[in-house]
């Protein structure tokens, strides 16, 4: 099973506030062939959401985020993390 929003949020409480400055990316490791050596490759976090109907938090690259505004101008997708509150557009039943 993976991680649930509220370890995400406990783990945060630890973390330096002179890391606020990160910028959120999702590390894949990769394996070499043949070594002992490993490869990571960043994709940076640009967007989320919350999808009421899994119960999942929705992370996205630059690429989905792009996708779905393509198919829905509307969609109702975090660009920069902000507050609900701070965005103003249409709200999508599944998101949050």
């Amino acid at each position: 099973m993976g991680m649930k929003l509220k370890d995400l949020r406990e783990w945060l409480k630890v973390v330096p506030e002179e890391y606020d400055d990160c910028q959120l990316v999702f590390r894949d490791i990769l394996k070499v062939n043949g070594s002992d050596q490993l490869l990571a490759g960043d994709d940076p976090i640009t967007s989320a959401t919350i999808d009421t109907s899994s119960r999942e938090a929705c992370f996205y690259n630059q690429q989905s985020y792009d996708l779905i505004k393509d198919i829905d101008p509307d969609a109702d997708i975090a660009e920069t993390l902000e507050p609900k509150a701070k965005r103003k557009r249409k709200r999508n039943p599944n998101t949050i």
